[in-house]
């Protein structure tokens, strides 16, 4: 018995380069998997936004239109309106050893 990976075309591969996609069984991922319907708004706010800690969120696509009010202009600006930022030209440079020079915007 011999088991031949199917040829995966670049179209197939979502315009991705097929070589470099990785066999899944080859993958291992550390990132945590969760029903987005079992984690509350809170829960995700200070365990992973806040936290920087990346999640997986099985059907949270379902979840969007809340999303996306929650997180409209309109909304933040009126949450957030008077609030200064520190903006720069990579995320969180810090993190990564880079003095980024930043600077301050109001949103």
């Amino acid at each position: 018995l011999s088991l031949v990976a199917p040829v995966v075309t670049q179209a197939q591969a979502g315009g991705w380069d097929p070589s470099l996609v990785a066999d899944v069984d080859e993958v291992e991922c550390d990132i945590e998997i969760r029903k987005a319907s079992d984690v509350s708004k809170d829960e995700f706010l200070s365990r992973y936004f806040a936290s920087e800690v990346p999640v997986l969120l099985r059907g949270g696509v379902k979840m969007l239109s809340k999303l996306q009010k929650s997180f409209s202009r309109q909304n933040l600006d009126k949450k957030y309106g008077t609030l200064n930022v520190d903006v720069g030209s990579i995320p969180y440079p810090r993190d990564f050893g880079v003095d980024d020079s930043s600077s301050s915007a109001q949103l």
